[in-house]
């Protein structure tokens, strides 16, 4: 996966988190950042750090929502839309639509497996005893 995200960057002058802010926006137009934050299963900081930069490019552009002054409506502009023409679906793409397609059960299943998983190997960098057993 980290191949193929280098060989996209580097084709496109653009990194997987923007390449991935730019399908979202391709699949589902006119979103705010805490819509693409939820979307994208990432705090809505980082998406708004990968929305600056992609509008500094010139990818995409931020707009006033005209039925909520405070809502900023974000959306691909023409080069965006050539640029993701180009540009390879990224494997976070994948990764959240497949997310999307689980159940609420599955998902919570997920959580309590990565949760588990995440204590063990803190317990195990840190050399904390677990059962009885020092880590080894």
């Amino acid at each position: 996966m980290r191949v193929s995200a280098r060989a996209a960057e580097r084709q496109l002058g653009i990194s997987s988190a923007q390449n991935y802010i730019l399908h979202e926006l391709a699949e589902r137009p006119s979103q705010s950042i805490n819509e693409l934050a939820a979307n994208s299963y990432t705090h809505q900081s980082s998406v708004s750090t990968v929305v600056r930069r992609l509008i500094e490019k010139g990818l995409v552009q931020g707009e006033q929502a005209p039925n909520d002054a405070r809502r900023v409506s974000i959306s691909l502009t023409p080069s965006g839309r050539a640029l993701i023409r180009k540009a390879p679906a990224s494997w976070d793409s994948h990764f959240a639509a497949a997310l999307r397609d689980l159940s609420r059960a599955q998902l919570r299943t997920i959580a309590a497996c990565l949760t588990t998983l995440a204590d063990a190997v803190s317990t195990h960098a840190t050399g904390e005893r677990t059962e009885g057993r020092a880590m080894k």
